[in-house]
């Protein structure tokens, strides 16, 4: 047996058990906004484009099936983690359009940190003497 025989289905099942090792990352993140929050989708969307192109050369020039496949469980992956890392931002962002800020929300109602007097939104003018 030759070292690429020897090579290939060392690198197959090394290669899908390194896309194992996502599955508690993606454990987590399914389960925790927070976690979500912490991961960069610009770090993993350049990640998974570059998985993207090293699978097309895989696919279209090496044509080696164990290679194919292990590019594509990785891409798979780094697919699931980016798309939660995104939408969770994504997600945010809309949360935050449609709910005021914590911190107007309380000049508002409790007149602000420095207990100024909260202005009444619908003003009624004093009366004017005669």
């Amino acid at each position: 047996m030759g070292t690429a025989e020897l090579l290939t289905p060392l690198y197959a099942a090394s290669g899908l058990a390194a896309s194992a090792f996502y599955l508690p990352q993606m454990r987590l993140l399914f389960a925790s906004a927070k976690a979500r929050r912490a991961m960069s989708p610009a770090t993993w969307g350049g990640w998974l484009a570059v998985a993207a192109v090293n699978q097309l050369y895989v696919t279209v020039v090496a044509g080696d099936r164990a290679m194919i496949a292990v590019g594509a469980a990785s891409l798979a992956c780094q697919g699931v983690v980016f798309a939660l890392a995104l939408g969770q931002r994504i997600a945010d962002r809309r949360l935050s359009r449609l709910t005021p800020r914590l911190g107007e929300e309380t000049a508002r109602t409790e007149g602000g940190a420095r207990g100024a007097p909260v202005r009444d939104q619908n003003p009624v003018p004093a009366p004017r003497g005669p």
